[in-house]
C-alpha cells in the first residue's frame, strides 16, 4: 500500500516537472517569436515595418486608400506580360487588395457606396488571377472590363458616392 502511494507521488512529480519544462520552453519561444517577425524574407522586421506590410500602405482614409488601390491596379494591369517587375507588382497589388478588403468590407458606412461596390466587383474579378500565383496573366477582356469599372469607381469616388 505504501509502495503504490509512493509510486503515485513520484509519477505526479515527474509529470509536474515535464509540464513545467514544456511551459517554460513555450513561454521563452513565444517571447522570442513576439519580438521578431520575418514574413518570409528571413530578415527580422520591426513592429512598424510589419504593420506597414500587413496594411499594404493603407492609412484608414477611405478615399486615399481607394485611390492607392486604383493606382496600383491600373499600373499592374498596364504591365506587359514579359515586364521584369510584373510578378512583384502583382504581389504588391494582391497585398493591397487583401488589406483593402479586410479593412472596409465590415464597415457599414462604406459598403453602401457605389465606389466601394464597384471596387469590390473589380477586386473579385481580378482576385483569381492574383491569388495563388503571380505568373498567371489577366486576359485582355477581363483587364478592359476592370479598367472601365475602375473609371466608374473613380468618378463615383469624386462625387462622394
Amino acid at each position: 500500500m505504501l509502495k503504490s502511494s509512493l509510486k503515485n507521488i513520484v509519477f505526479k512529480l515527474v509529470a509536474l516537472v515535464l509540464v513545467a519544462t514544456i511551459a517554460l520552453t513555450c513561454t521563452s519561444s513565444a517571447y522570442a517569436a513576439r519580438n521578431t517577425y520575418t514574413l518570409g524574407s528571413g530578415n527580422p522586421l520591426t513592429t512598424k515595418e510589419l504593420r506597414e506590410k500587413v496594411n499594404a500602405g493603407l492609412t484608414g482614409n477611405y478615399v486615399d486608400d481607394t485611390k492607392k488601390l486604383i493606382e496600383s491596379l491600373k499600373y499592374t494591369l498596364s504591365l506587359a506580360k514579359d515586364a521584369d517587375d510584373r510578378s512583384e507588382a502583382q504581389a504588391e497589388t494582391r497585398a493591397r487588395i487583401n488589406a483593402y478588403s479586410a479593412r472596409y468590407r465590415a464597415d457599414n458606412s462604406k459598403t453602401g457606396l457605389v465606389s466601394f461596390t464597384t471596387m469590390r466587383t473589380v477586386i473579385n474579378s481580378l482576385a483569381s488571377y492574383y491569388n495563388g500565383t503571380t505568373k498567371r496573366s489577366v486576359p485582355q477582356r477581363v483587364a478592359d472590363r476592370a479598367i472601365s469599372q475602375i473609371s466608374r469607381a473613380e468618378s463615383a469616388l469624386e462625387a462622394g458616392r
